[in-house]
């Protein structure tokens, strides 16, 4: 049982009041022993209500609510207890068993509210409020994560349930990809529904199923998201739809030029897998990856092979980690030998072909066996016998035109 020692009279229900009020309104002519009324003026006496306010007590149609609420504005501190010891002085006993029940029921809900607002709700941040879109967003704000993204914004219209709820399930539940259905995630009381839905399929979407059927050619709304989705592919220079064509109809305009999964062809190739990945996306450390693969699989391809006799023979007791170290640096010996041996080979400067007037020394030989200053105009002379070939006769006129030269330098000096 609650304790009405605590509770004020505040907390006095209207069931209370009007059950006081139907037992102690109507005027008692037997006082009690010590001169008490044993009706409303008794209460008013006992809470020390002056004598002027008794006939205005008195003119009210309801005494005892009057006089509750008199107490509770001159002393809020007042409990329920005073109340019920104010009528046993005044001997009213009915009046307390018949309360007894009302005024434990009354402490009961009390406490109850005082335990329950000793938790007040938080201040709503209008920046933080703002971002909140889906029912995702609080939960993962809640944990201290950022806001929720998803793989793809789910589109479609509202008669295709069926083909969606098994677009959730296969992508969803099968391979765990997040997928943003309007109907299912967005926080209700958002004011401007389009506004959230543009904003999903910007910049936390990174893809937009598009489930085609007549019914989804008819709406208006459907039609303005697509041509939204397009514009920001376009910006964003990624590709952004993903149609799906469940049902026959007219094609889009925007989407005649575009590859369709057509989901009643679905014999001819696998449907669900090709709509997987689609959906999926390649992150940057994927490529990294898979370029270092790729790296190490040509230089494993290209190294010569270790010879089973070398020089850097293992032993027995050579631990399976140190012979594959060994075994790599011996390919890097073998490998960089041979580069070097191969850049020696056909990138070192060949000697140039000799020539007979190339040298110098070839050359002083040739000045020694000119003839005198005096018998320079003899080289003319049937005295040098040269056959006459091409190469002879080249030879011959440019040491006759060395000649003239040499004799010219000497006349001047």
């Amino acid at each position: 049982m609650a304790d009405v020692s605590a509770v004020p009279l505040v907390a006095l229900s209207s069931e209370s009041k009007f059950l006081l009020s139907t037992l102690l309104n109507p005027i008692k002519c037997i006082p009690t022993d010590d001169g008490y009324p044993r009706d409303w003026r008794g209460i008013a006496d006992l809470f020390s209500f002056s004598g002027e306010l008794i006939p205005a007590i008195a003119s009210n149609p309801d005494p005892i609510s009057f006089i509750l609420d008199v107490v509770t504005k001159k002393n809020p501190k007042t409990v329920i207890k005073d109340l019920q010891i104010v009528l046993e002085k005044i001997e009213r006993w009915d009046v307390v068993d018949d309360t007894q029940p009302v005024f434990v029921k009354d402490a009961e809900k009390y406490y109850e509210r005082m335990e329950r607002n000793e938790t007040s709700a938080e201040i709503t941040d209008n920046d933080i409020d703002s971002k909140m879109l889906t029912v995702d967003d609080l939960y993962r704000v809640k944990a201290g994560l950022s806001i929720q993204r998803y793989d793809a914004f789910l589109l479609s219209a509202d008669e295709d349930t069926d083909f969606v709820e098994q677009v959730i399930e296969y992508l969803e539940q099968k391979h765990n990809l997040k997928l943003c259905i309007k109907d299912r995630d967005l926080i209700s009381g958002i004011t401007f529904e389009h506004t959230a839905i543009m904003k999903l399929i910007s910049e936390r979407c990174n893809r937009l199923i598009v489930v085609l059927s007549p019914n989804f050619i008819k709406s208006t709304a459907n039609e303005f998201f697509l041509n939204y989705a397009q514009a920001i592919g376009i910006e964003q220079n990624h590709r952004k739809i993903i149609p799906c064509l469940y049902q026959p109809c007219e094609l889009p305009p925007q989407l005649k030029y575009t590859l369709l999964l057509d989901y009643n062809r679905s014999k001819l190739y696998d449907f669900w897998g090709r709509l997987k990945d689609s959906v999926r996306t390649i992150t940057n450390d994927t490529l990294k990856n898979d370029s270092v693969n790729m790296k190490g699989e040509d230089v494993k391809v290209n190294l010569p092979e270790v010879p089973s006799t070398s020089t850097c023979s293992l032993n027995s007791e050579t631990t399976p980690t140190a012979a594959k170290e060994t075994s790599t640096e011996i390919t890097k010996t073998k490998s960089k030998s041979k580069l070097l041996s191969w850049t020696k080979k056909n990138l070192s400067p060949k000697p140039a072909p000799p020539t007979n007037l190339s040298s110098d020394d070839s050359q002083n030989d040739l000045i020694k066996k000119l003839p005198s200053l005096e018998g320079l105009d003899d080289l003319e002379s049937p005295s040098i016998s040269m056959e006459k070939t091409p190469k002879k006769v080249k030879k011959i006129k440019s040491i006759k035109a060395c000649a003239k030269k040499i004799k010219s330098f000497v006349i001047k000096s």
